[in-house]
């Protein structure tokens, strides 16, 4: 596991040292020393011009009380005011280039300098040494265990290294294949059952520039026979992905890329579709990072992303995940909305029955969707992840939420959990007996990998009705969604009972409004969708 990164800066030291060492993540054994000579490939990651800055305007661009609500940025309007001042990132690319290093800055915002040097290089630079390590699953890569140390000159202006102790580690947040074995808990969901449920009454896409998109990671493709037979199967229409990005192995399809295609489509069936792939299996960098970083670079994006990927929060070290909550702060003041699943381990439990929450899912610039099952009864799932994060505070959009939970009776021990934490989930969706196309064949899967598409594919279907309307797509939704589900509870399908319940830790029950099982729970389509035009038509 790798441990809580922090800046250990001694008056009068030459060098700043910037990790605490690591100690070998369980399934990795050394090999050896690393050759001088074999390259290894780094990201410097750095400081952005006014993080402040960029935070309050998020904030203000989602707020529906705000008069600036909804006037998002573009991308060389981001680049223009919150970009790694010129003369930072030339001082770093000075120093890796005079250390021999090739040093390319991959983003517009000059905020991401990639370097490939040699082991004896990197040594030398960061005072370190590296070693091979290997892993059943992951293969082999080179890493430090030591913490590395960056000159003071330049360490001001660097967020952290990537590359040089981070293990590679799989995702947690996967669907469960469940081949029919959870019928006992409620009718298999399809596309009809969506659309009765959320009573978008079969809506299609119209608006030209309305687009969605699902994100993918770890080797995870689609086959675009699959999803032909799926909508055929279902009574769709007959349509494509329209862009894929990154690589996609048509033969080596995954049930994660399936479920999460076939189902955005076909909640918002005609909204063109984006297959966003990062490639590898972390290659050592970490992929949320580099994900995010790749979608700020693009100047075209889609409106809603879904991705149904995460780690427990407390695997992944405070600075970068505070790093990826700059990226999201970009993406949210462009309007994007972004959605992840909670996760399917309950309230997530460490061996000393504290709540470990899932991240980025526990993140506040993001929407956390959680999972209930059976259309007839609505029951949170006990697999649901939901509880409060031990990283980030309650948000400000849902304080009164949070505050109104903790205020009823039913609660597990209060030293399991951070009761100040950042809340999820924020909605939900069906999350069992989800019937997919894979291999030609039908599936059922479970897991709220389920339930983000879906949610993704409604608010893709608000989008539409506002761009058809001349108004702007809604961008970040927690503050809206707070304020509606205070205000206008009936445009949530409110779920009311279930226990997350996890091992050790007890689990959070569901009750009527906001819950950590299902959030505000599902959509109500008309409702919700009547509430956010609201909010711009009164502008």
């Amino acid at each position: 596991m790798v441990l809580v990164i922090f800046v250990g800066i001694a008056l009068g030291r030459k060098f700043v040292e910037r990790e605490v060492a690591v100690s070998l993540p369980s399934g990795w054994k050394t090999v050896g020393k690393a050759l001088p000579q074999q390259l290894v490939n780094l990201t410097f990651v750095l400081n952005i011009n006014d993080p402040r800055g960029l935070e309050a305007l998020f904030w203000d661009v989602s707020n529906p009380e705000s008069p600036n609500y909804a006037n998002y940025l573009a991308l060389d309007e981001i680049v223009q005011r919150f970009s790694t001042p010129s003369e930072n990132a030339e001082k770093v690319m000075e120093w890796l280039k005079s250390n021999g290093a090739q040093a390319t800055i991959t983003t517009p915002t000059r905020d991401f300098i990639k370097v490939q040097l040699p082991v004896r290089t990197a040594e030398d630079m960061l005072k370190v040494s590296f070693s091979d390590y290997e892993h059943y699953q992951f293969g082999r890569v080179t890493r430090t265990l030591d913490p590395y140390s960056l000159p003071r000159e330049i360490a001001q202006f660097v967020s952290f290294v990537s590359g040089v102790s981070k293990f590679p580690s799989r995702g947690k947040v996967l669907p469960i294949v469940t081949k029919k074995r959870y019928l006992q808990q409620g009718a298999e969901v399809t596309p009809q059952v969506i659309w009765s449920s959320f009573n978008t009454g079969g809506l299609v896409g119209s608006a030209p520039s309305n687009l969605q998109g699902v994100s993918q990671f770890l080797q995870q493709y689609y086959d675009p026979t699959d999803l032909s037979d799926f909508q055929q199967n279902f009574n769709l229409k007959d349509q494509p992905v329209a862009k894929i990005i990154g690589p996609n192995d048509v033969n080596n399809a995954g049930t994660e890329a399936l479920l999460d295609i076939e189902y955005v489509m076909a909640t918002a069936p005609n909204v063109p579709t984006w297959f966003w792939s990062t490639a590898g299996e972390n290659q050592g960098q970490e992929p949320f990072v580099q994900w995010a970083q790749d979608m700020n670079a693009a100047s075209l994006l889609p409106n809603v992303m879904s991705v149904s990927y995460g780690d427990e929060e407390s695997s992944i070290s405070k600075d970068y995940a505070d790093r990826l909550n700059i990226e999201l702060l970009k993406l949210g003041v462009r309007g994007i909305t972004v959605l992840f699943s909670s996760g399917d381990n309950g309230v997530g439990c460490t061996g000393n029955c504290v709540n470990d929450p899932n991240w980025p899912a526990s993140s506040p610039y993001v929407t956390t969707v959680g999972g209930f099952y059976d259309p007839a009864q609505l029951i949170g799932d006990s697999i649901s992840s939901g509880g409060f994060s031990n990283y980030y505070g309650t948000a400000p959009y849902q304080a009164a939420a949070v505050q109104a939970y903790l205020s009823q009776g039913s609660l597990p021990p209060q030293a399991q959990y951070n009761t100040s934490g950042r809340a999820m989930p924020d909605v939900s969706s069906f999350s069992e007996n989800v019937v997919i196309f894979q291999g030609g064949a039908e599936s059922t899967v479970g897991g709220t990998s389920c339930a983000s598409p879906v949610f993704a594919g409604i608010i893709s279907l608000i989008n539409d009705k506002l761009l058809g309307q001349g108004l702007k797509a809604v961008g970040f939704l927690n503050t809206a969604l707070y304020k509606i589900g205070a205000t206008n509870p009936t445009a949530f399908v409110d779920i009311t009972s279930g226990n997350n319940g996890n091992g050790c830790c007890q689990g959070f029950t569901a009750t009527k409004g906001w819950d950590p099982v299902t959030g505000w729970g599902g959509p109500n389509f008309p409702v919700l969708a009547q509430a956010f035009q609201a909010f711009q038509s009164k502008k």
